[in-house]
């Protein structure tokens, strides 16, 4: 596994550099079921879990050699030889009552935080308080640290698909690539989204030799990526009620849906429950904007969110 950024990873450290707005974590907020017994398990009982399995994400134990991106040179990735996992798992409990509004409240603040660049980019939050027993787990990940293809993260080797799964293979040794910043090895039979990320991986080799072989080219890509991104599509984005100025405060919020029903119509139109989830957001957004338009910009919030 090559200790060399991506010429797409390092265009993410470069976002934030140049736009206080842009928070490059992605992650996600899950709720559980009390443990047998009750209640929710110790930090102690998910470190140790998660130690058990964090081998098959050797990118988890590692740092930036620099914090900054810049000149000729992007950061690698370098092992860090203070990492401890507890270290990156905190433990939170939310106010009376612990439902809903408290929990987002809470996750609003997780997510308005950059990730310390010192440290392996990645941390994770125990969340008790939540009513009758339950408990949730918040992740947040740098997006240079796992891409939107692989996205082989913390919450997938955490969590199992039955009760009592078969035990876990020896995670295999990384096999060399050039260039590439999806997290190492695959885990073992990957369900199908997973598998499809070794293609991904592929294309990310190919950009890797070019960027050995070519390295002020891609530096300069890099740069020039990151500059068009925040002039084309953060400042020159079309004039809408949501394009103004933002600064690195969050908000999250919740809507609940069965997800029986999200199968259902992925069922019968076809396409996966995410295809479903992001159809439902683009009829939204578009309702949204031509309530708050009228006459001419109307219709052109129409025409941009068709």
């Amino acid at each position: 596994m090559s200790d060399s950024l991506t010429a797409l990873d390092a265009t993410f450290l470069e976002l934030e550099q140049q736009d206080e707005g842009a928070l490059m974590g992605i992650g996600g907020v899950s709720v559980f079921d009390p443990v047998p017994g009750g209640g929710a398990p110790t930090v102690e009982e998910l470190c140790a879990n998660l130690g058990s399995r964090l081998d098959l994400l050797p990118r988890y134990s590692q740092r930036l050699s620099s914090t900054r991106t810049g000149g000729l040179a992007w950061p690698r990735w370098v092992d860090d030889d203070r990492f401890q996992i507890r270290n990156h798992v905190n433990h939170v409990a939310l106010p009376a009552p612990g439902g809903q509004a408290e929990l987002c409240e809470w996750a609003a603040d997780f997510y308005s935080h950059r990730l310390d660049r010192t440290r392996p980019l990645w941390e994770m939050t125990l969340i008790e308080g939540l009513p009758e027993g339950r408990w949730a787990t918040a992740h947040k990940t740098h997006h240079c640290l796992v891409d939107g293809v692989g996205s082989v993260d913390v919450a997938y080797v955490l969590l199992d698909a039955e009760p009592n799964p078969p035990e876990r293979p020896p995670a295999r040794p990384p096999e060399p690539r050039a260039g590439g910043s999806l997290l190492g090895p695959f885990l073992p039979s990957p369900p199908q989204p997973i598998a499809h990320a070794a293609q991904a991986g592929a294309n990310v080799a190919r950009a890797g030799l070019h960027a050995t072989l070519h390295p002020r080219e891609t530096l300069e890509r890099s740069r020039s990526l990151a500059e068009l991104i925040v002039r084309d599509e953060l400042i020159a984005a079309p004039h809408t009620s949501l394009n103004v100025p933002i600064g690195s405060t969050r908000r999250f919020a919740v809507v609940n849906r069965p997800l029986a029903e999200l199968k259902a119509a992925s069922r019968a139109l076809g396409g996966s429950v995410n295809d479903v989830v992001l159809a439902a957001c683009t009829t939204g957004l578009r309702r949204m904007l031509l309530a708050r338009a009228s006459g001419s910009r109307s219709e052109a919030c129409a025409r941009w969110s068709r």
